[in-house]
């Protein structure tokens, strides 16, 4: 394009603006395994993210589960199929009547897009489950991790969309291309010996990976000694 890009360069993960950052971001590793440490930074930030490969939670049933109780909290409709996969993630005691899975595990097969509201709830929830739709702290009632109610959390804030971080190696997004991308510049030992025998090869991944960008690259300084030193830095 006519317009120049930013550029930006940061000494670790946890001091880049990634809330700052506008749009779509790719934060990307030369190796999948420096990845994990940026997923328990993002994690523990709150910021919602998805894995180019691999897991992701935001499409779990898990998600499904928040959101349809969500939208129960805030007085909406919700699908006889929602509501089976929700409560099959629910303990009955002490959050549903006796045989109400059932119930509803039966009209979701008979009619699954059939829609349910709130009232139609009232004699199959206890008490303690629409204490916690009242308060909002309804995650409590589902089977989470504290890192998966930390993300869930954060994409209830959101508007339902995918998460705009994604994860993910630089060979992953070959092709692909987003508003920002953060290039991790640590690689594994082995990776730095191949560097070592073909010097050029390594150039045209890093390429890839700076050349994804639409509008801005921000680099993070590496941690280790194995790493890959882009041109001016």
């Amino acid at each position: 394009t006519d317009k120049e890009g930013t550029f930006g360069y940061y000494h670790s993960i946890e001091g880049c603006p990634l809330r700052d950052l506008k749009g779509t971001v790719f934060i990307l590793a030369r190796n999948r395994y420096l990845l994990e440490p940026v997923a328990n930074s993002l994690l523990h930030r709150g910021l919602p993210f998805q894995n180019m490969r691999g897991s992701d939670l935001s499409k779990t049933g898990k998600a499904t589960a928040a959101f349809t109780l969500a939208a129960i909290a805030n007085g909406k409709a919700v699908t006889a199929e929602a509501v089976a996969d929700t409560v099959a993630l629910i303990p009955s005691a002490p959050y549903l009547q006796r045989g109400f899975k059932r119930t509803v595990k039966a009209l979701a097969r008979e009619s699954p897009m059939s829609e349910l509201k709130p009232a139609d709830f009232k004699s199959y929830f206890k008490k303690p489950l629409w204490d916690s739709l009242k308060s909002g702290q309804f995650l409590s009632v589902l089977p989470l991790q504290p890192a998966e109610r930390t993300m869930l959390a954060a994409l209830l804030k959101g508007d339902g969309s995918a998460p705009r971080i994604t994860l993910g190696t630089i060979h992953s997004v070959k092709g692909l291309e987003s508003d920002w991308v953060v290039l991790l510049s640590d690689m594994s030992r082995r990776t730095w010996e191949g560097r070592l025998r073909d010097p050029e090869a390594e150039r045209r991944v890093w390429y890839t990976g700076v050349t994804r960008t639409k509008y801005g690259i921000i680099v993070i300084a590496p941690s280790r000694p194995y790493h890959f030193r882009l041109p001016g830095i």
